[in-house]
């Protein structure tokens, strides 16, 4: 999958975190999209871009945190986070949540969320949305010029274990869901779920 288009109309949901993206555009300059959380949604855990990220709300009230400080967006309402900032969303609400996101510069976030995603639907992540350790290795191996943890200890486990992830073929699964077409059924996850 390449995240080359300039117009979109691919819609991509979490499952397990309520999370409903729908592109919008889709460049190597910037990806945009609206984004729908539903009621008590949340991201699947701190992570941080090495990229700008914008988050503009659109309908209803979006909590983030970014970098330990909390904010609640009502419509109109933007934060910007900047690269390498630690940062999570959620909608404690009983009513959808919906925002506008944007990244400057897009790198693979695209197909970021399109891997993540996929995971979640095919059940390859826990009740938080968060792979299996090994698979989160290879995940942010592949995606390390995109997203990667948002705690420190995580990175460093996260990389330790990449060797290991590779070895019993989660890199293999990822690969997979890049080139559309799921996990395979021989390289399910075999380890626990990683703190969230």
């Amino acid at each position: 999958m390449n995240a080359d288009t300039t117009r979109s109309s691919e819609s991509i949901s979490n499952p397990i975190t309520g999370e409903v993206i729908k592109v919008i555009e889709s460049t190597p300059e910037v990806f945009r999209f609206e984004f729908v959380l539903l009621p008590h949604g949340s991201a699947a855990a701190p992570h941080q871009h090495p990229v700008r990220q914008t988050i503009t709300a659109r309908v209803g009230t979006l909590h983030t945190n970014v970098e330990g400080t909390d904010h609640v967006l009502k419509p109109g309402e933007a934060v910007v986070i900047e690269a390498g900032q630690t940062h999570t969303q959620w909608n404690p609400a009983d009513t959808e949540v919906w925002a506008m996101e944007e990244f400057r510069p897009a790198g693979r976030m695209h197909d970021f969320f399109r891997v993540l995603f996929g995971l979640a639907r095919d059940g390859l992540t826990n009740d938080k949305g968060v792979p299996s350790t090994l698979l989160a290795a290879a995940l942010f191996a592949e995606f390390r010029d995109s997203c990667r943890p948002g705690r420190r200890i995580d990175r460093i486990v996260l990389g330790a274990l990449r060797p290991l992830a590779r070895l019993t073929g989660r890199d293999r699964v990822i690969q997979a869901y890049l080139r559309g077409q799921g996990h395979p059924v021989d390289a399910a996850p075999v380890s626990a779920p990683l703190a969230a």
